[in-house]
């Protein structure tokens, strides 16, 4: 899209943009407008639509792959002193 000035480097850049962005109204216009002016680059081309969803099901298959080792891993925990009433918390 071309507007990298939202970019943040690390967290304290980050917050910067972001009080940046709420506190100079002019500053903030202009992204705005950059922005809406690029958004075609993003939802008008095949090509990023394709992307943009290959990424999201990708994410979505990741997610279901953790969350069923995580089941799998509670399934095993639940047998003899594994679970949770084998803790000596409880």
């Amino acid at each position: 899209m071309g507007v990298v000035d939202l970019i943040a480097q690390d967290a304290k850049h980050y917050v910067d943009i972001a009080v940046a962005m709420a506190t100079d109204k002019v500053w903030a216009r202009t992204i705005k407008r950059r922005i809406k002016a690029n958004t075609k680059k993003i939802f008008e081309r095949e090509e990023s639509v394709e992307n943009w969803s290959k990424a999201f099901t990708d994410m979505a298959f990741r997610a279901a792959a953790a969350a069923e080792e995580e089941e799998e891993e509670e399934e095993e925990g639940e047998g003899g002193e594994g679970g949770w009433w084998g803790r000596e918390e409880f």
